[in-house]
């Protein structure tokens, strides 16, 4: 991790890691994203682990020291991850794309006590890249995801019935 110095540069030679070297053993971590998970005011990060079948959470101090690593177990190999409120309770969730198994994995926030245990949506064949916004504008958070055999799948909340747009 680079922390900025505040005017679009970064310190020479100074680079944060974001483990002591054992934290993601064999996990290759695929993706990266962040969000405020503790609802502390600072961007904590969140990685999809394609080996470890999991995604780890490292909270950031407000210093931009991060915490030891927090692992969540979701689907089979995940490619991708999105930090969202996807329940509309103010938190924010993580959606997983795991491509082994062809869902998603909703890790719903429960605030202090971390993540509930992953809600699994189909979302078909290998999905490689996942987005999350409210595509028909009725307030629900939908998904879209980029399928590795190629194609995009939209899931809409509530009815996640995959409507497919390309081949």
């Amino acid at each position: 991790m680079l922390l900025n110095r505040g005017d679009g540069t970064f310190p020479r030679d100074v680079f944060h890691e974001l483990n002591d070297g054992t934290s993601f053993p064999g996990d290759f971590a695929q993706m990266i994203t962040t969000a405020d998970v503790d609802a502390d005011g600072s961007r904590d990060l969140a990685v999809a682990n394609y080996f470890g079948n999991g995604a780890s959470v490292l909270l950031n101090d407000g210093l931009g020291q991060l915490g030891p690593v927090t692992k969540f177990s979701v689907g089979s190999a995940p490619e991708a991850i999105a930090a969202r409120d996807w329940n509309a309770d103010g938190r924010s969730d993580l959606l997983v794309a795991n491509s082994n198994d062809d869902s998603v994995s909703v890790l719903l926030n429960q605030g202090s006590s971390g993540f509930a245990a992953a809600l699994t949506l189909p979302v078909g064949d290998q999905p490689a890249a996942l987005v999350a916004g409210d595509f028909e504008a009725d307030g629900q958070l939908d998904i879209a995801v980029a399928r590795r055999s190629g194609g995009v799948g939209v899931g809409r909340q509530g009815r996640i019935g995959l409507k497919y747009l390309g081949s």
